[in-house]
Formats: structure tokens, sequence, C-alpha cells
């Protein structure tokens, strides 16, 4: 406030001296100040800016104007004109590689924010081959990556981005904090993730736009480590800062998650919360917003046993997924509807879906490089492997002339029990056969028994001739715990 005081102060006195390139910046200092808190008047500022510069000839400063206008309008996701005013700016900043850089940027922000992240990754490309080693180009192509699941290459664009330290721009480095607290929640680090989450409203300064996605975030990690009332109250205030501030982004957002917590509950309610999401993000382009609530549309939806429309929703999520190359979010989609189809009563459709996300998982997953990561990962999404196995032990009990599901079955039980085990040996760096800890190696070797002699037991009980269901339940539980 006392900051856009200033400027109008500036631009009544320097509109009375007749001075126009000092009404022209104090114009552009007015917009700046506003951005967050009144965007309309912010708006009208710029414009204006862009008109007094324009009509005195400066295209340098047009330019900064344009490009500042441009930004604003696509965090309001009011996309197409965004778009036209980054490309407007472009001639306008030829003679500085920085600003034409970040002109190139804000036209890569559309681009993602319409869903084409190929393009996206094209303009930042660009941005960063005329302005190499930049920390906004870097985090903006990190987020394309980490959109895709491409997850060590976001983070290893991340660390660049952060390799000399913050940018001094608050709102720069809020954002790439944020990001990778993101990327760690994905990535089975919500202590980490809540860490990040946490710097970013000591950077935020005030900025209830900022503060509003952060603390959706952080209670999204909340929720994830059960912390459901805490979740509450960080879903709450983001949902209150997000309508007085005018961000319904944030206030999609929150509704979004307060319709999470509902779902196991209270359905009807939480089905009442994530349509106000909906309808929302209706109005914006951000299809992965969209997507995503879709995708818990259609999970509350088959909860409350409204199939049809359930699929229909879960439908819409998957095509949105697929548009924009967004594999987790895929994977996400696919999920959901094997768990409807298993409501539903089709065992063999719910594996065909939960094979298709587990194969996007496992790309994910095998991009990651390090093996702590590689296991937080793993440990994160187990999930889906659960649900595949638990699957598979259906389709064994009732199709026994099929023998082939039991033994998909063992083996994937097995699968994913070695491999997190070679992922926690790896993360140890212990060699179990180059001498390691001899009581690891015992370890490892009487589950390996265990579970054969599970696995051995199972098939016996199930290839009776009169089989006993109780013993083979309790076996089953032995073997997927």
């Amino acid at each position: 406030e006392k900051a856009a005081r200033q400027a109008r102060s500036a631009m009544a006195e320097a509109h009375r001296a007749g001075y126009v390139p000092g009404e022209a910046t104090a114009s552009n200092n007015l917009g700046n100040a506003l951005r967050l808190l009144q965007p309309e008047d912010a708006l009208a500022a710029y414009r204006q800016a862009i008109a007094l510069w324009k009509g005195l000839g400066v295209p340098a400063e047009q330019g900064d104007s344009t490009y500042n206008l441009g930004l604003l309008l696509s965090l309001r996701f009011e996309l197409d004109e965004a778009r036209k005013a980054f490309e407007d700016s472009l001639p306008l900043r030829q003679g500085n590689p920085g600003r034409l850089a970040y002109s190139l940027t804000g036209l890569g922000l559309v681009a993602a924010g319409q869903g084409d992240l190929d393009q996206a990754l094209d303009y930042y490309q660009r941005a960063r081959d005329i302005w190499p080693g930049d920390p906004t180009i870097l985090s903006n192509m990190a987020a394309i990556h980490f959109g895709r699941g491409e997850l060590q290459t976001a983070l290893n664009l991340y660390d660049q981005s952060l390799a000399k330290g913050l940018p001094k721009d608050y709102g720069q480095a809020a954002e790439i904090v944020h990001n990778l607290g993101s990327l760690y929640v994905a990535l089975g680090r919500p202590e980490k993730a809540l860490t990040h989450y946490k710097q970013v409203l000591g950077l935020q300064q005030g900025d209830p736009h900022t503060a509003a996605f952060t603390w959706n975030s952080m209670g999204t990690v909340l929720f994830s480590l059960g912390r459901r009332e805490e979740a509450r109250g960080h879903w709450e205030h983001a949902l209150d800062l997000s309508r007085r501030s005018n961000n319904p982004e944030a206030e999609a957002q929150a509704l979004h998650n307060l319709g999470r917590l509902h779902m196991d509950t209270e359905p009807k309610i939480a089905l009442e919360e994530l349509d106000q999401s909906l309808k929302l993000r209706n109005e914006k382009p951000n299809l992965a917003a969209r997507a995503g609530t879709l995708v818990d549309i259609g999970t509350t939806q088959t909860r409350l046993g409204h199939f049809d429309q359930g699929a229909e929703s879960l439908t819409r999520a998957l095509e949105l997924a697929n548009r924009i190359k967004a594999r987790p979010l895929t994977s996400r989609c696919l999920l959901a509807q094997a768990k409807l189809e298993r409501a539903r009563g089709r065992p063999e459709v719910a594996l065909s879906k939960v094979q298709q996300a587990l194969q996007n998982v496992e790309r994910v997953r095998s991009d990651v490089g390090s093996d702590d990561l590689r296991t937080s990962f793993f440990a994160a999404n187990r999930e889906y492997y659960d649900l595949y196995i638990d699957l598979l032990m259906q389709l064994a009990r009732s199709h026994r002339d099929h023998p082939e599901y039991l033994d998909q079955a063992l083996a994937a039980s097995e699968q994913a029990r070695a491999r997190g085990l070679r992922d926690l040996l790896a993360e140890a760096r212990i060699h179990v056969d180059a001498g390691g800890d001899p009581s690891l190696r015992k370890e490892e070797e009487e589950l390996a028994n265990r579970l054969s002699w599970t696995e051995k037991a199972w098939r016996q009980v199930q290839q009776a001739s009169a089989p006993d269901e109780k013993a083979a339940r309790r076996l089953e539980e032995k073997l997927l715990d």
C-alpha cells in the first residue's frame, strides 16, 4: 500500500509538471505495487504506461511494461491476452538479451498453462540459449519435466537454478523454493517438502497470492502424514487468503483439498466442494488442475456407488492428462479407474488399468538416479503395486483353473519386496556379499525363507481339492504384509 501511494503521488506530480517519462515510470511502478492486491487497477496502470512510452517512442521501456502486463494476465490465467502481450514485447526488447529471454519465458508460461508442454519447453530452451544460467528459466524448465514425470531431470535443473543462491526477487525465489518442495512431495520426502514450504512463507513478504498456494501445499503434505486436522486448518486459511486476494486458482485448490478431506467420511459434502472447485477451474485453461479435480470427483462418485458418473469423470480426466503428456497424472487417473472397475465387480478390467498405471510409475521411478530418492518414491507409490497384487489374488481365488494369476501375484509380490530391499541396501551402501553387516545378511535370508515358505503353503491350500478359505486368507495376508 505504501508503494502504491508513492507511485500515485509520483504520477500526479509528473503529470502536473508535464514530465511524461516520469508519469510513465510511476504508472508502471503502480502496476507492480497493485498487481497482487488490486489486479484490475494494476492492469489499467500497465496499459497507461504502455501508451505513454509508445507516445514517447521509447521501445525498451514500452517492452518492459508490456511484459509486466503479460505476466499479470498469465497469473490471472487470461492466457490468450497474456500471449499477445508477450509477443508484442518481443520486438521491443531485441536489444537486451536478458529481457528478450524473459519474454520468451512468458510465452512458455502461457503454453504450459494451456497444456502444451512441448511448446513450453521449446520456449524455455530458446530463452536459456539466449540467457544461460538464469534461475527463473531453469526453474520453469524443471517444472515442465516435473509435470512429465522426469523427476531426476527436474531435480538437476532446480539444483542448477539454486547454484548461486536464491534470486533477489522474492517472487522468483518463492516460486523456485515452492516448486522444489512439490517435487520432494512426489519423491516421497514430505518432511523435506514442509521445510521448503515454510521457507516460502518466510520469503513471501506479506504477499497473500503466494501465501495462499503455499498454505494449500503445506496442508497437502500434512494430510499425507495423517495430520488431518492440521491439514484442515491450513486449507481453510488458504481458502480465506485466496478469496481476500482475488486468487481463483488458489481458491479452487483449497476447495479441492477440503473435498479430499471429506471424501472418506462425508462424500456428499466432498462432492459439493469438488464441484465448486471444478467450476472455478473450468473458467481457466489449467488442464492439469482440472484433470486432478476430475480424478477426485470420479473417486468420490465411485464411493457413492455412482459408477457411470464416476467413469465419465475419470475418462475426462484421463483425456486431459494424456493431452498434456503428464505421466504422473495419467497414472492417478488409471489407478482411480482400476478402483472403480474393482468396485463394479470387474477385476479383469481393473487389472488392465492398474497394469497401465504401473508401467507409467515404473518409467518415472527408473528416471530417478539417486538411490535414496528412488527408495522413497517406491514407498510413496506402493499403492499401485498393492492393488495390482490384490487384484491378481482375487482373480486367482475365483479362477482356480487359471494358475497364471497366482503365478503373477507371487512374482509381483516377490519383485516388489526384492526391489524395496535392493533400494534400501543401495541407499545404505551396504553390500552384503562383500562383507557387510552380518545381522542384515541374516535378516535378508530369514525374510527370503519366510516368503518362500508362505508362498509354498499358499499354493498348497489353493490347489487342495477342498480349499480352506480361512487358511488361504491368513496366508494371503502374510504374503501381502
